[in-house]
């Protein structure tokens, strides 16, 4: 008949007449000693673990980089646990207003709107700051694009902008919110193969500051071809919008 021995290092942990015998190493002995010294509970500060007298558990440093476990299950994100997330937007959801339109066109398998030289050609949509928008947090917007030919120098540029306006309940809808533009140049013929994808990052944020959760958005996407001076119609691809994420899940 067998035996369970007591867990200390060097004795067998199962012994009996059948002569079978196990020993435990030090090693092992070294890992139970640490379970045992890990006794959840409150002010557990343990190796990340981080348990509050009101319930709270924060996994990380606890202070400034950590992902927070609320009693209600709601969890809140910190520091370097946030998540960047973008809101991706394909050309044929973007809306036309009608008086300054690009043209709608395609490229193999993608659709365009294409920007003309020497106008103000602009398109709109509209959506809602997401209740896991950080906040205060900007969002960065990026155009993705292409031209078919190529600027005559280097200094010659495409001017993109972007306009922006965020409503809440109660608020006015008419405004013209706040406007940004950034030049792209080098697209002569040393600098950029015509038809290759560019992906432009405004450096401009729509500012955290601006927006409210559940706000409703308004963006504009623009070229400004009367300020730029490249010939060359602008072919716009794709917009996407990044922000960081800090929350899962929402009590009221």
């Amino acid at each position: 008949m067998a035996k369970l021995s007591p867990l200390h290092s060097g004795t067998r942990l199962v012994d009996g007449d059948d002569k079978v015998g196990f020993t435990i190493s030090r090693e092992f002995q070294s890992w139970v000693n640490q379970i045992e010294a890990l006794k959840v509970q409150v002010g557990t500060d343990y190796i990340g673990i981080h348990i509050d007298d009101d319930g709270i558990v924060r996994i990380g440093d606890g202070v400034t980089n950590y992902t927070q476990f609320d009693v209600d299950g709601e969890i809140t994100l910190a520091g370097t646990a946030r998540v960047q997330r973008h809101h991706p937007l394909g050309v044929g959801v973007l809306v036309k207003h009608g008086a300054n339109d690009p043209t709608l066109d395609n490229e193999g398998l993608y659709t365009t709107q294409d920007y003309q030289a020497g106008a103000i050609q602009e398109l709109f949509y509209e959506k809602n700051v997401p209740w896991r928008n950080v906040d205060g947090g900007d969002k960065t917007v990026e155009l993705f694009w292409f031209m078919d030919g190529n600027a005559a120098t280097a200094a010659k540029f495409v001017r993109w902008g972007v306009q922006y306006k965020s409503t809440a309940v109660g608020e006015a809808v008419a405004g013209v919110g706040t406007s940004f533009t950034q030049d792209v140049a080098s697209l002569d013929a040393a600098n950029y193969t015509a038809g290759t994808l560019i992906r432009t990052e405004l450096t401009t944020k729509i500012l955290g500051a601006d927006l409210t959760a559940h706000d409703c958005l308004a963006i504009r996407i623009y070229r400004d071809g009367v300020a730029d001076d490249c010939a060359d119609e602008a072919r716009l691809v794709a917009v996407r919008a990044e922000f960081l994420m800090d929350s899962l899940g929402k009590t009221t």
